[in-house]
């Protein structure tokens, strides 16, 4: 991220004036070999409909690299990407305690590999006989608005408004994306359905809208995307 003089900020609260995200990725060579990966949950429970608070999941992770081999489980819930397990074991125990769908992914590194060699992921829909996720049937955002006024360096607002058929507690998410800086969280879920956003310069970017029940704890009940040019 860069910045101008003077001005002191975080890429937190986005007062940085322009910014570029890199990837960079290390091949460990021929030592590591092929590897095969699996990921899968024990017992044969339908993961699409997890009762909450009553079953408990045992995820079994099993990966051929370079022994010995460690994993770190994480979970997707509407905080965002949350470590649920450090680097250990092959093996992760969870009980959900609330309703929503999840993302559980495992990574695994073998011997001497400084960040993780492979990954799975699997999705977690928890129901409840009386917490309900929203049943959203529709969600707009101000995106014409936004592409007729948007301009780099100057804030502006984004709004959203979704429809639900069971319910008025709904909270609102936002995040942006764009080529240089990826995925960023705007808002975290709250009730508010306005968001202020500064586009950092001019381009297209992608403006998601996530929207869940008050119930419900996972990454979210129904998302809705749109792309918007800034001038």
């Amino acid at each position: 991220m860069a910045t101008r003089a003077g001005i002191i900020g975080t890429e937190d609260d986005g007062t940085y004036d322009d910014g570029i995200i890199k990837t960079l990725i290390v091949p460990r060579g021929t030592s590591s070999g092929p590897f095969t990966f699996t990921f899968e949950e024990q017992y044969g429970v339908d993961l699409n409909n997890v009762p909450k608070g009553t079953q408990q999941l045992n995820f079994i992770a099993n990966a051929t690299l370079k022994p010995p081999v460690q994993y770190s489980f994480w979970r997707v819930d509407a905080t965002g990407e949350v470590l649920v397990k450090d680097w250990g074991s092959n093996t992760f125990t969870w009980t959900p305690a609330r309703v929503g769908e999840y993302t559980i992914q495992c990574r695994a590194r073998g011997e001497g590999a400084g960040s993780y060699e492979s990954t799975r992921t699997l999705f977690v829909n928890v129901t409840d006989t009386v917490d309900k996720k929203a049943a959203v049937t529709d969600i707009t955002v101000n995106s014409a608005e936004l592409t007729a006024n948007a301009q780099a360096k100057k804030p502006i607002a984004i709004e959203a408004n979704a429809f639900a058929t069971n319910g008025e507690n709904l909270l609102y998410k936002f995040m942006i994306y764009d080529t240089d800086m990826l995925t960023q969280e705007l808002q975290g879920y709250s009730v508010n359905q306005h968001c202020l956003w500064t586009p950092r310069e001019a381009g297209t970017y992608t403006i998601s809208v996530l929207v869940k029940s008050d119930a419900s704890f996972g990454q979210y009940d129904a998302i809705k995307s749109v792309d918007v040019t800034v001038s």
